[in-house]
């Protein structure tokens, strides 16, 4: 069985990978992609009964949450060298995907 990507998840994707800048890429990828990956699997390993699964999923998690940390600590360095500016468009971009996704979540019924 084939489950298409969501329309929200789709926009939020197409809107990082289209970022005129690597740093909104890296955060968009990085820190907001795999954050909600690595929630997706948490919560999928706290309602499991397989055990296997479970398993997987724990192993799973660890390399999920470098991911993220990586991405803070690649875009923080770079965040801090930035011209106000420059830092002001990146926040932009930020907000704009958390709008995004609550904005998904409060159509769905706050669930993604």
């Amino acid at each position: 069985m084939i489950y298409p990507i969501g329309a929200w998840l789709k926009e939020l994707i197409d809107k990082t990978l289209t970022a005129n800048h690597w740093v909104k890429i890296a955060i968009g990828m990085n820190m907001v992609v795999e954050g909600l990956a690595l929630g997706a699997f948490h919560n999928m390993r706290a309602v499991t009964t397989c055990d296997l699964l479970r398993e997987i999923l724990t192993c799973v998690m660890p390399d999920e949450a470098r991911h993220v940390a990586f991405g803070g600590v690649y875009v923080g360095k770079t965040i801090a060298a930035m011209h106000e500016d420059e830092r002001e468009d990146v926040a932009q971009f930020a907000f704009e995907t958390l709008v995004l996704m609550r904005n998904a979540r409060l159509r769905n019924g706050n669930q993604f």
